[in-house]
């Protein structure tokens, strides 16, 4: 929560690779002190839609969610914290 504000950071998955444009949009529109990424994982695959479907490594996550203009990741291994 932003102490100043009292406002909740809007937490975003699955939108970062099923559309990267509207993400950005999103991301620009909030600001990046507003908004976390959500990269969940297992054994060093990015896993979204629920954990169903996989999308690339780990690594490469955290790039696109920093090419989007996220400041914050919250990166779960959901093979342990899942």
């Amino acid at each position: 929560m932003d102490a100043r504000s009292g406002r909740l950071p809007v937490v975003v998955g699955s939108l970062m690779f099923r559309d990267p444009y509207e993400c950005a949009r999103l991301v620009s529109g909030l600001g990046p002190d507003r908004t976390i990424a959500a990269v969940d994982f297992r054994s060093g695959r990015v896993r979204i839609d629920g954990w169903k479907t996989s999308v690339g490594t780990t690594e490469a996550g955290l790039k696109v969610s920093g090419g989007l203009g996220f400041d914050e990741a919250l990166v779960t291994d959901i093979g342990r914290d899942g």
